[in-house]
């Protein structure tokens, strides 16, 4: 009699787990961030200092009469904010992706 329910707790596990499968494969995946598309664009500029405060990417530029933020928004920034030389923004995602990006901006900047 112990067997019934055995057998039921398994068949309710099998829907239970299919169950969140099926949700999660339905769920969007999240896109990669193109870290090419923001270096491309901030290279044309002469940047003077990057930064990264508060989950946003802090850059200070010789001349920001020349950034199109535009490009930055399609790129993927969110939350442009410009304040004299200085351009703020992040990106949707995580903490760890923004300072990720922020890590391999500098590193191509300082390249420069």
């Amino acid at each position: 009699m112990w067997y019934y329910y055995v057998g039921g707790i398994v068949v309710v596990l099998a829907i239970l787990i299919f169950t969140v499968l099926a949700i999660r494969s339905k769920t969007p995946k999240k896109q990669p961030m193109d870290i090419n598309a923001f270096t491309d664009i901030l290279s044309k500029y002469n940047v003077m200092s990057i930064d990264f405060t508060r989950n946003k990417i802090v850059i200070k530029f010789d001349d920001i009469d020349i950034v199109d933020p535009n490009q930055l928004q399609e790129a993927g920034a969110k939350g442009i904010s410009i304040v004299g030389d200085v351009i703020k923004f992040y990106i949707d995602g995580t903490p760890e992706d923004n300072r990720l990006l922020f890590e391999q901006l500098s590193k191509t900047i300082k390249r420069m």
